[in-house]
Protein backbone atom coordinates (compact mmCIF):
# COMPACT_ATOMS: atom_id res chain seq x y z
CA UNK A 1 0.00 0.00 0.00
CA UNK A 2 2.66 2.22 -0.67
CA UNK A 3 2.30 5.41 -1.75
CA UNK A 4 -1.52 4.86 -0.79
CA UNK A 5 -3.45 8.37 0.13
CA UNK A 6 -4.29 7.80 3.91
CA UNK A 7 -5.69 11.12 4.63
CA UNK A 8 -9.19 10.41 1.97
CA UNK A 9 -9.92 7.17 4.24
CA UNK A 10 -12.98 7.39 6.78
CA UNK A 11 -10.12 6.17 9.73
CA UNK A 12 -8.90 9.87 9.41
CA UNK A 13 -11.69 11.98 8.99
CA UNK A 14 -12.48 14.26 11.77
CA UNK A 15 -15.37 15.76 10.90
CA UNK A 16 -18.76 13.72 12.07
CA UNK A 17 -20.52 15.08 9.62
CA UNK A 18 -18.47 14.02 6.76
CA UNK A 19 -17.81 10.49 8.72
CA UNK A 20 -21.69 10.00 8.46
CA UNK A 21 -22.15 10.82 5.15
CA UNK A 22 -19.56 8.70 3.73
CA UNK A 23 -20.89 5.21 6.09
CA UNK A 24 -24.44 6.11 4.90
CA UNK A 25 -25.84 2.90 3.29
CA UNK A 26 -23.19 1.31 3.55
CA UNK A 27 -21.88 -1.67 0.72
CA UNK A 28 -18.37 -2.58 2.21
CA UNK A 29 -16.39 -2.86 5.57
CA UNK A 30 -12.56 -2.33 6.13
CA UNK A 31 -11.02 -5.48 6.57
CA UNK A 32 -8.45 -3.67 8.96
CA UNK A 33 -10.39 -1.16 11.36
CA UNK A 34 -14.16 -2.51 10.50
CA UNK A 35 -15.66 0.81 9.82
CA UNK A 36 -18.35 0.52 7.13
CA UNK A 37 -18.61 2.67 4.11
CA UNK A 38 -20.21 3.26 0.57
CA UNK A 39 -17.69 3.73 -1.55
CA UNK A 40 -14.89 1.08 -1.50
CA UNK A 41 -12.03 3.54 -2.13
CA UNK A 42 -12.95 5.31 2.11
CA UNK A 43 -11.38 2.53 3.51
CA UNK A 44 -8.19 0.99 3.32
CA UNK A 45 -9.00 -2.80 2.82
CA UNK A 46 -12.69 -3.18 1.40
CA UNK A 47 -14.51 -6.08 1.80
CA UNK A 48 -18.11 -6.08 0.06
CA UNK A 49 -20.86 -7.51 1.99
CA UNK A 50 -22.88 -10.64 1.22
CA UNK A 51 -25.30 -10.43 -0.83
CA UNK A 52 -28.51 -10.37 1.10
CA UNK A 53 -29.58 -13.68 -0.89
CA UNK A 54 -27.04 -15.44 -0.07
CA UNK A 55 -27.22 -15.23 3.75
CA UNK A 56 -30.18 -18.00 3.72
CA UNK A 57 -33.45 -17.82 6.13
Amino acid sequence: MRGEKWNDKICNIDDASQVRSLTEQATVTCGRCGVKAHDPANVCDPVQFPDAGTLGD
